[in-house]
């Protein structure tokens, strides 16, 4: 290809060219930037010739040197700044020259990471006032030592400062760690994705905290703005003082289909703030909490009446959630019951629902967690979960209770609160175990400490998985349901899911449970 084919092509396609012939050009090994010393003679003429390749994503930060080189090569292109190494001398000497008034014409994204409390009032003043082509805005204020440090210079964890942003009304993602923008700012209409986070490590000092927390008006007049909202993610919340049953309720546009709120510690405030939302048919409505400090009050809250409930205390595999209550909402339990196929619902959760996680506040991401580490934030969730009101529950999934395989006597010590409770669901039509325990069979094979009754005895179905299958765990089961036929409780119908040669091989066992219940076995 000659230099002047080369030079024909769309600069964006050129840009994606030139990403694989990257080499380091920063001082600091993890960033990415063009080194034309490594490149041939006729891609050198290109990177020269192209602006806009200088203006796209070119993280630079921290040398000033190549800061001011991309900036002079990209020219008067439309500009797509990628700076995450911003240093308190850069932010001095050089962030200026990319936010002066005639660039921020034409800038159409930002990601930018600065670190230190004396670099994020510098940053946070330079992005705006307008910004009239910004399509993307994503920055984040981090402390220094949490992903490295400069020289000597010793920092406090930043503050929440704002952007000085106030017009970008062609904006459609925004990202903010540890910043906000201005609540009343013409740079929301257009949104398909926001997500603020101000308090992902522990809880941030504001500068202004009367002007940067949101009032309950302006959080419904911002929400109601976002037309075009796709998902919305917010750890920030009204302060409130009191419940907020009688404050006008939040419409949330339809367009929505994602929304996640996180609290720590503010669980009140965010508790009030999820009870006035007004989620649109088919959006996910996710709570994360951090399990400390007042965590059953949102248990309590969105359980009332509620017909659908799946209840785990076992942690994501590679996650910081230490367990999980999906709720229904509305008339549950036809969705969940004519499921096709019916087996997947012991993983899909149909119809409208909320989903409230605890999740385990990890300050160092490098620290190694031992079991006692995370102890004191399972407790606290297992407590929460054991405030439940499950007196209207029809439909009771329960994927995995912590300790089951490990220590029975400690399965049964910790989640005791829980089966108490367990013992008011009388309304219970639908149990669905796609994981059976040894434990757990125990648990309901056995009268009630509170009733002295089973548990569940208007229970109809039972859905359940037996991968792997365990030999013992059937027999229980026929313990169970004979137990049940003995106290003149409903005939139990057994939805299972087992793999064929097992089901041959223990088909004796099955015929026992056969003379107790209806079976549906499904290989």
């Amino acid at each position: 290809m000659s230099s002047r084919n080369a030079a024909d092509l769309p600069a964006e396609l050129l840009a994606e060219i030139f990403e694989w012939h990257h080499t380091i050009a920063a001082p600091l090994s993890y960033r990415r930037a063009l080194n034309l010393s490594q490149v041939c003679k006729t891609w050198r003429k290109v990177a020269i010739s192209h602006g806009a390749l200088w203006a796209n994503k070119l993280d630079v930060s921290p040398s000033a040197e190549l800061s001011r080189l991309v900036l002079e090569r990209a020219g008067h292109h439309v500009l797509d700044i990628e700076l995450r190494d911003i240093s308190p001398h850069f932010a001095r000497e050089c962030l200026g020259e990319w936010f002066d008034p005639l660039r921020r014409l034409r800038t159409r994204s930002i990601d930018l990471e600065s670190f230190g409390n004396s670099t994020s009032p510098m940053v946070a003043q330079l992005i705006g006032p307008s910004l009239p082509m910004l399509r993307s805005l994503s920055v984040s204020f981090e402390t220094v030592g949490d992903y490295g440090s400069f020289g000597d210079e010793e920092e406090d964890e930043v503050d929440i400062h704002t952007l000085s942003i106030q017009h970008a009304p062609a904006l459609t993602r925004v990202a903010l760690r540890n910043c906000l923008m201005r609540w009343d700012a013409d740079v929301y209409s257009q949104l398909t994705h926001l997500d603020i986070g101000v308090n992902i490590k522990g809880l941030r000092q504001f500068v202004d905290p009367i002007s940067q927390c949101p009032t309950h008006a302006q959080m419904r007049s911002l929400i109601s703005s976002l037309r075009h909202i796709v998902e919305l993610k917010l750890d920030i919340f009204p302060l409130y003082t009191a419940p907020v049953e009688d404050a006008e309720k939040i419409s949330v546009p339809l367009s929505c289909r994602r929304i996640t709120l996180r609290s720590l510690p503010a669980h009140t405030s965010c508790c009030w703030f999820a009870k006035s939302l007004v989620v649109p048919p088919g959006a996910a409505l996710t709570i994360i909490q951090v399990s400390e400090g007042d965590t059953a009050r949102m248990v309590r809250e969105f359980s009332r009446s509620s017909q659908a409930l799946s209840v785990s205390t076992t942690e994501l595999v590679g996650s910081e959630s230490l367990g999980t209550v999906v709720i229904g909402v509305g008339e549950a339990l036809p969705l969940w019951t004519q499921f096709e196929p019916l087996m997947d619902v012991m993983e899909a959760t149909p119809g409208n629902h909320i989903t409230l996680e605890f999740e385990f506040l990890v300050l160092n991401d490098d620290q190694e967690l031992e079991e006692e580490d995370i102890t004191p934030s399972c407790n606290n969730m297992i407590s929460a979960i054991s405030r439940l009101d499950v007196t209207e529950l029809e439909l009771l999934r329960i994927p995995g209770l912590r300790y089951a395989d490990e220590n029975e006597s400690r399965f049964r010590r910790k989640h005791a609160a829980f089966f108490r409770v367990l013992a008011d669901a009388e309304k219970v039509k639908v149990l669905i175990l796609p994981f059976l325990s040894m434990p757990l069979l125990r648990v309901l094979a056995a009268p009630s400490a509170t009733t002295h009754e089973l548990l569940f005895p208007q229970l109809e179905s039972v859905i359940l998985s037996l991968y792997p299958l365990d030999a013992d765990s059937v027999g229980l089961l026929a313990k169970w349901l004979k137990a049940r036929d003995s106290e003149g409780l409903s005939r139990v119908t057994l939805h299972v899911q087992i793999k064929q040669k097992e089901y041959a091989d223990t088909l004796a066992l099955w015929k026992v449970i056969g003379e107790f219940s209806t079976i549906n076995v499904y290989h």
